[in-house]
């Protein structure tokens, strides 16, 4: 118990000190848009808490380029100083620290003391992010962006997700939603050569997949077509539909996939011949779920048992044929028949 009081008095008097300390806060960014002026404000706050401190005694300065600036009151506080400072066209970055002089009544006498700031970076980039054209969509939308300093080989990205994108000229390009996860946040970059851009937060929400027809009916082997569609043309890379069904042992369809910068697909979907009833799911990365009713009319898997089997009547003179038995290939194009 001693030792926690004792623990807890010297966080008490280290939180004093500080808050008594003269402190220098740095409220240039560390990263400016490029302007054609060249010309950009450096901006520092003062904390001075002592009462001894004469205020119009303050005097700050900037120390860059190995120069010490003499820095100005700002219309948005006493305490707050700024510097217009020029840079060359040819640089982008620059190291910079604070100084701050001050008079202090030390009894009968006036003390001059001198507080200095870390060391900070500043960069300038000719890359900036003007407007986005949505900031919530479905996938496969395309999202204009306007701005400056784009290049060619710059990159939309979801998170660490690459979207597809095409850059126009320098002021525009355009990105496509990717098929992602639905009902969530994405924190948007540009990346590329003339390196990261924050683009800010973007939503996703679930997009619909549609069907044709809306509800299967299958009679017996028969085969049917079966198209889905999508609001807007899915990736290069394609989108992969996953089929999947209830009654797997009563139907037969292949793999779907919408073929890239495509809105739909069509595929064949047939039965097995038994009498069956359930449902197609079907699912995609930033898709809602579809749900397909099938309803396959044949016969009762009860009845499906093979009979004995038996020799059929010949006529004179011919062997009489033995029992066949029918298989369906249903992946083929068409059905075989294999007899034995």
């Amino acid at each position: 118990m001693k030792n926690r009081f004792l623990k807890l008095s010297c966080l008490s008097a280290l939180g004093l000190l500080s808050a008594c300390r003269t402190t220098i806060d740095n409220l240039t960014p560390a990263r400016l848009p490029q302007n054609s002026s060249h010309i950009y404000t450096m901006t520092m706050a003062v904390h001075v808490p002592s009462r001894e401190v004469i205020p119009q005694s303050l005097r700050p300065f900037i120390v860059i380029d190995g120069k010490r600036q003499p820095m100005k009151r700002s219309e948005l506080g006493d305490r707050i100083f700024v510097c217009d400072y020029r840079f060359s066209p040819q640089r982008d970055r620059a190291h910079y620290y604070y100084e701050l002089e001050y008079d202090v009544c030390s009894g009968r006498e006036v003390v001059t003391k001198t507080e200095r700031s870390q060391l900070y970076e500043f960069q300038i980039s000719n890359r900036c992010l003007l407007s986005l054209d949505a900031c919530r969509g479905i996938s496969g939308t395309k999202v204009v962006v306007l701005g400056r300093g784009f290049r060619r080989d710059d990159r939309v990205v979801f998170d660490d997700r690459l979207a597809e994108t095409r850059v126009f000229n320098d002021h525009m390009m355009e990105f496509i939603v990717p098929p992602v996860e639905a009902d969530r946040n994405y924190r948007l970059t540009l990346q590329g050569s003339g390196g990261s851009l924050d683009l800010g937060d973007f939503f996703v929400d679930p997009a619909p997949i549609y069907a044709s027809p809306e509800t299967l009916r299958l009679s017996g082997f028969e085969r049917q077509s079966l198209a889905f569609r999508v609001d807007h043309p899915v990736p290069s890379s394609g989108l992969y539909l996953n089929v999947t069904t209830d009654i797997p042992e009563d139907i037969v369809m292949p793999e779907v996939s919408i073929p890239g910068g495509q809105c739909s697909a069509e595929t064949q979907i047939s039965g097995m011949g038994y009498r069956a009833q359930g449902s197609l799911f079907v699912t995609a990365p930033g898709y809602q779920l579809l749900l397909i009713p099938v309803n396959v009319e044949g016969r009762a898997k009860e009845a499906a048992v093979a009979p004995e089997a038996t020799v059929l009547e010949s006529f004179p003179g011919e062997t009489a044929p033995q029992a066949s038995s029918i298989e369906l290939s249903p992946h083929g194009d068409e059905d075989v028949i294999v007899i034995e």
